[in-house]
């Protein structure tokens, strides 16, 4: 990949450099035990929209998505909030 200024760029996932402290920390295995079998480990995503906590979040892999919404984007917005 050519970045802006011609030349290759250094990091081209940050998701993957973002999971190394962590591999290296706790071993690959444990890492991929965080998700389900055959996709482990964590998954970054950004939830936005009319959510009272929007933000970027790494989950772990298979984490369900009606969860995702109520626990860690703490619901939809009401009109009165």
């Amino acid at each position: 990949m050519v970045g802006a200024f011609q030349s290759p760029t250094v990091l081209n996932n940050v998701e993957t450099f973002c999971a190394v402290p962590a591999i290296l920390r706790d071993g690959g295995a444990a890492f991929a035990a965080l998700g389900v079998p055959r996709a482990g480990g964590t998954k970054m995503v950004c939830l936005t929209g009319h959510l009272n906590k929007p933000g970027v979040y790494e989950l772990r892999m298979g984490f369900p998505v009606i969860q995702m919404i109520e626990e860690v984007g703490g619901a939809f917005r009401t009109a009165g909030n």
